[in-house]
């Protein structure tokens, strides 16, 4: 009796056999195509602008060892925490309170060209730090950010560690600050303290505040709003003595009189422009003037306008 030839397909151990085959294939692909998403998941993504988070995913490895040093103009930024700072100055102007006149921004924005030489004086004025008491400074007393450098260069050639008020080291005994001014005061946070011998200063903060202060008591007690008013001020906050119209020496001011109180004052408006060169230095120290000596260093009002530059206008 001959056998009959079956056909595979029909065959049921045959189909359960393929089935299980099928299954399996779809299986393991599914799993395949897991996990190879979950390997990806776990690899960091470089993106721009998050190059720092990257570098962190890896252990043992510091960011700053990895990345290029470059210097470039540095980012004015304010960076001083003032969390604990009320809303008003301590002379009472409000934080938000002073707006800088046309006039003034207009005269800081001016577009007068300086000498690389007077501009590598400068330098040292803009720095992130400086810059961002500067502005503090602005937001508390209303006077421009840019006549606190002057100030502080005139002071201490911008030393972040010495006082605008006369370029003494912070802790250093102001004598430039009479004992009046500090010794009611017991915050040193808030002003200048008295120490038993005389005031001083805590840091670079209470000193930008209080320069604040001094420089608006030149003109009235307000913030100045022309440029007359700014080189006055300048010009009271070092002293009456340094008028160059007070000598016929060639090494001082040759357009007398002045055109206004201060434009003929060296720590003013030295290097301002054609007509404030050359200008001399009357006292070399305080309350010893009739010096002719001439002057080399740029004016507050300059290096006003210069770090005015240098920021690019902000």
């Amino acid at each position: 009796m001959k056998k009959k030839n079956r056909n595979k397909s029909s065959d049921p151990k045959f189909i359960i056999w393929l089935f299980v085959i099928i299954v399996g294939l779809i299986l393991f692909q599914t799993t395949y195509y897991i996990f190879t998403l979950s390997s990806r998941a776990q690899t960091p993504t470089v993106k721009q602008g998050n190059v720092l988070d990257f570098l962190h995913t890896f252990e043992n490895t510091k960011p700053e060892d990895l990345l290029i040093r470059v210097s470039p103009r540095p980012t004015i930024t304010p960076s001083i925490d003032t969390s604990s700072d009320d809303s008003s100055s301590a002379d009472g102007v409000p934080n938000s309170s002073y707006v800088n006149s046309k006039e003034i921004i207009a005269f800081l924005a001016s577009n007068a060209t300086y000498p690389q030489n007077i501009i590598d004086m400068v330098k040292p004025c803009f720095t992130p730090e400086n810059i961002s008491y500067y502005k503090f400074g602005e937001a508390k007393t209303g006077v421009p950010w840019q006549a606190f450098a002057g100030i502080h260069y005139r002071e201490s050639t911008c030393d972040n560690t010495k006082s605008l008020i006369s370029g003494r080291s912070f802790g250093d005994v102001e004598t430039d600050t009479p004992i009046a001014d500090c010794i009611s005061n017991t915050n040193p946070d808030a002003g200048p303290v008295y120490n038993g011998v005389g005031c001083v200063y805590k840091n670079f903060k209470v000193s930008t505040l209080f320069a604040g202060k001094v420089f608006k008591d030149k003109i009235g007690g307000n913030p100045p709003k022309t440029k007359e008013e700014l080189i006055k001020a300048f010009a009271g906050y070092n002293g009456w003595g340094n008028e160059n119209c007070t000598s016929s020496h060639p090494n001082c001011y040759r357009h007398c009189p002045a055109k206004f109180k201060g434009d003929d004052h060296n720590y003013a408006t030295a290097y301002l422009d054609n007509d404030h060169v050359p200008m001399c230095i009357r006292c070399q120290s305080d309350g010893v003037c009739g010096s002719s000596a001439p002057e080399a260093r740029p004016g507050a009002a300059t290096v006003a306008l210069i770090v005015g530059q240098l920021s690019g206008g902000k």
